[in-house]
């Protein structure tokens, strides 16, 4: 009896988890650009990634505070802004659940802790976003497609 519940109960987590993750096939990267509004430009970089919302970079850890808000999605970089993407399983596509535009951009900075790497941005209002891309192979951390999008956005505040 104990096995059956056990059993019935991962089936129920995993199949849980799948119905609301973000898709990892081949067009997941067709389905955030068709999110992005055709007025932010041509999409210049597209990560998988989490999204912390109200954290400087790893704060948290270094404070050894937990993370309370960790939002599963894809980061993008465009002509004209930043977006994050999240997933609606309903309706089998991604919305935008954040956007900063480049003329709101005050501060870009990549953190470290230890080999991990967090994009932190600020807009002018000094509200804070941190960002942990994982690139399209599914990294825990990107380092190299982090500091791809710091320098793409750098760029973009000095336009």
């Amino acid at each position: 009896m104990i096995v059956r519940a056990a059993l019935a109960l991962a089936v129920l987590l995993v199949s849980g988890c799948a119905a609301v993750s973000t898709p990892s096939g081949p067009y997941w990267e067709q389905q955030v650009r068709s999110a992005i509004p055709a007025s932010d430009g041509e999409p210049r970089l597209i990560s998988a990634g989490s999204w912390l919302p109200d954290v400087r970079g790893f704060e948290a850890e270094r404070n050894h505070r937990p993370l309370t808000d960790l939002r599963e999605g894809a980061f993008a970089v465009t002509d004209l802004s930043a977006l994050f993407v999240d997933w609606i399983a309903d309706e089998n596509r991604y919305r935008i659940s954040w956007r900063l535009a480049d003329a709101d951009l005050a501060s870009v900075r990549v953190d470290t802790y230890g080999s991990d790497r967090r994009l932190v941005l600020t807009s002018k209002d000094r509200r804070v976003a941190t960002f942990q891309l994982s690139g399209s192979h599914g990294a825990i951390s990107d380092p190299t497609t982090t500091q791809k999008a710091a320098a793409l956005l750098r760029k973009a505040r000095k336009r």
